[in-house]
């Protein structure tokens, strides 16, 4: 799994200048696609994240922020992916940031 994440963050830090630099940034993808494939054809896949609501069973809050735009308890931000095997057997959970109702004061 730290391969994945390496993988998420080089993929989150690239960016492009030019024409070339978009095209190795393709292949790139392509690589990590294919990387998934074998993964998820093997029973992997990833938990539910952002916009999803928060399952103790699938995530772990290490945040919570006051939001009028989401509904309590919504993930509103992924800092390290999750993966289950399965529906299931939880590999890693996800560590999240969660919707938290706004405070009556305001």
């Amino acid at each position: 799994l730290p391969a994945l994440d390496n993988f998420d963050l080089a993929q989150a830090n690239l960016k492009p200048e030019n024409e070339e630099a978009q095209k190795i940034i393709s292949q790139y993808q392509g690589l990590v696609d294919g990387l998934m494939t074998i993964l998820t054809n093997q029973g992997l896949s990833t938990v539910a994240g952002v916009g999803a609501p928060f399952d103790p069973n699938f995530h772990e809050a290490i945040m919570r922020e006051e939001s009028a735009d989401a509904p309590e308890d919504t993930i509103l931000e992924e800092f390290r992916k999750g993966y289950k095997m399965g529906e299931n057997t939880l590999i890693r959970a996800a560590m999240v940031k969660v919707a938290a109702s706004p405070s009556a004061s305001e």
